[in-house]
């Protein structure tokens, strides 16, 4: 009589144990996959040598005073760096290919992406500034904007766009390549994001053969830029799914808190694409950014969903 008791609660232990282990391989895999490798140091500009060098960046000689900015930056707890910029002023760094290889791997998609706050300029405060190079960081830049063969793998990564093909100022997209200014205090039709945090994101591939990356960023002459929150490295997929742990398509939840985006149901990381009603991309974010929008009719684009929302 005691055998069958024992034997089921053996079996039941052995099953809660079996799921409980591919749960949490699941769970790994998962982990995994949304937590790529950002081979940028100090992104974030937490650290500082004796409160004036943020450390593993290349600052321009003159042409700005720059700043701790512990009153506004991208995350309420953080650091962001502050430019005040009297000339071209370039925050740089020179990032090789990860795992020890010699060049990076042209198969792979990699990811640009930096959060910026404008908070005086002229509108052409701004800009992302890229380049793949061969050999030291002193040694000739390959330049992707007059190689054509390079052009489709690298378009984006000096500017919304690229420099070669500059767009026109709509939301979220520089005019000329420039990342958008959004220094007024005040929003209005034609900058609705004044005083807000923005994010610029671009994925790319290498061509064969880049031993090494410049990732820059430059602030323009009487501008005032905040910087914080950079990545670099393989290009962040929000759409991996696992067994256990994916969030069903109909789980994405799309609308609007007064004139505030909200997405909820996915990935923070998760990739939004706003479009307004003639079809146009006019922002760019992701899911956890504070996205305000002027009064009109969009159509939000989530993990393959596409939401219809009005502003009022």
């Amino acid at each position: 009589m005691l055998v069958r008791p024992v034997f089921n609660l053996f079996t039941s232990n052995f099953y809660f144990m079996k799921k409980l282990t591919l749960f949490a391989i699941a769970l790994f895999a998962f982990i995994a996959v949304h937590a790529q490798t950002n081979l940028l140091t100090n992104p974030s500009f937490e650290t500082w040598t004796n409160g004036t060098k943020p450390d593993g960046w290349t600052l321009s000689a003159s042409g700005a005073t720059i700043a701790q900015n512990t009153t506004n930056p991208f995350n309420s707890t953080g650091i962001a760096l502050q430019v005040t910029a009297t000339g071209t002023y370039q925050v740089t760094q020179y990032v090789l290919p990860p795992s020890g290889a010699s060049t990076f791997d042209p198969s792979k998609t990699y990811e640009v992406r930096v959060r910026y706050l404008a908070t005086a300029g002229d509108g052409t405060d701004a800009r992302i500034w890229c380049n793949f190079q061969m050999g030291s960081p002193a040694a000739t830049i390959k330049n992707y904007y007059s190689t054509p063969a390079l052009i489709a793998d690298s378009t984006g990564l000096m500017g919304p766009g690229g420099s070669i093909y500059p767009t026109p100022d709509v939301y979220g997209t520089g005019a000329d390549g420039y990342l958008m200014s959004n220094c007024p205090t005040t929003p209005t039709s034609s900058n609705p994001y004044a005083n807000q945090w923005l994010t610029y994101v671009f994925k790319f591939q290498f061509p064969a053969d880049i031993t090494q990356f410049q990732f820059q960023v430059r602030t323009y002459k009487n501008a005032t830029v905040l910087w914080d929150d950079f990545y670099f490295g393989e290009a962040i997929n929000s759409d991996v799914s696992t067994a256990v742990t994916s969030t069903p398509t109909n789980a994405v939840k799309v609308f609007v808190s007064g004139n505030q985006l909200v997405v909820k149901g996915t990935a923070p990381d998760a990739q939004v694409m706003v479009y307004n009603a003639v079809g146009s991309l006019v922002k760019k974010a992701i899911a956890a950014d504070n996205v305000a929008l002027p009064k009109g009719m969009y159509l939000v684009k989530v993990e393959g969903n596409t939401t219809k929302i009005v502003v009022n």
